[in-house]
């Protein structure tokens, strides 16, 4: 399909919400993950339910829940900029601790972080 109609399709399971949601939250996370440690900063990335979408890092910042740093929220950066890009493990900018679900997956060896299936894809 079109990269609209899957970013429509993605916007669509992230506001049904429930499992669905929160597995695909977590694909979009590890690959985000994954594509910073590659340096494949915003391609494409295939979702919890196998369909492959675009731009990595607009879905990390529309659907991951992280919260930049007050440092990088004052400079206009996003999470992925922050989070991923910096490595910037402070706290959030309104005091929560969003970059904790990162400090794993930072750690993990990088052919854990994605599905086999789509490796090489």
């Amino acid at each position: 399909g079109t990269p609209t109609s899957s970013a429509a399709l993605l916007k669509r399971v992230m506001e049904t919400g429930g499992r669905s949601a929160e597995d695909m939250r977590m694909a979009i996370i590890r690959a985000a993950v994954y594509a910073s440690r590659t340096g494949a900063h915003g391609g494409s990335f295939v979702g919890s339910d196998g369909e492959t979408y675009p731009d990595v890092s607009k879905a990390f910042s529309n659907w991951g829940n992280l919260r930049p740093c007050p440092r990088c929220k004052s400079n206009k950066q996003g999470a992925y900029h922050c989070r991923l890009r910096r490595k910037h493990m402070d706290q959030d900018y309104d005091g929560g601790d969003s970059a904790s679900i990162l400090v794993p997956l930072l750690a993990e060896p990088i052919e854990n972080l994605i599905p086999k299936s789509f490796q090489g894809k």
